[in-house]
């Protein structure tokens, strides 16, 4: 397929307490939107929502998948919790490290707000982000958690 015939792509975004701000100023934003915009390029004109394959791209920039997230009181941290971000990496940000955890399900909204809120209130995560397969499927309210961007691909 030549490059005349395929679609391009861009990410909407659904900000929430400056999160874009923070993502875009540690390299974060660049590097998400940089393995989206390639997913979707390598299998245009209709890229299907496949989470594992972005992931693959993520990997090689240091992003860790599978990290363990943290009880919101320490006092349970021997307690066997098994909530995981799907990729996880720290980020130098004005001389402090940022976490910056992502959340590739869609179904599991609150559950994966509620993941970012345990993480920030530990101190392992600054910012979450959700990525979402369609802009129809991102949260109208988030509430629960002042830290999600959400991301989608679309076409142009």
């Amino acid at each position: 397929m030549s490059a005349s015939t395929v679609a391009p792509y861009r990410l909407l975004y659904k900000d929430q307490a400056g999160a874009r701000k923070v993502l875009s100023r540690c390299g974060a934003l660049r590097e998400i939107r940089n393995a989206v915009l390639a997913h979707c390029a390598a299998h245009a004109p209709s890229p299907p929502y496949k989470p594992q394959e972005i992931k693959k791209r993520l990997r090689p920039m240091g992003w860790i998948p599978e990290v363990r997230v943290p009880p919101f009181d320490p006092r349970h941290d021997k307690l066997p919790i098994n909530d995981r971000y799907d990729l996880w990496k720290p980020f130098d940000l004005d001389d402090k490290r940022v976490g910056v955890a992502i959340e590739m399900e869609r179904w599991e909204v609150w559950n994966d707000l509620l993941k970012f809120r345990r993480g920030m209130q530990r101190g392992q995560s600054a910012v979450g982000v959700i990525l979402h397969d369609h802009p129809q499927t991102l949260p109208t309210s988030t509430s629960t958690c002042a830290i999600s961007l959400a991301l989608s691909a679309n076409v142009v």
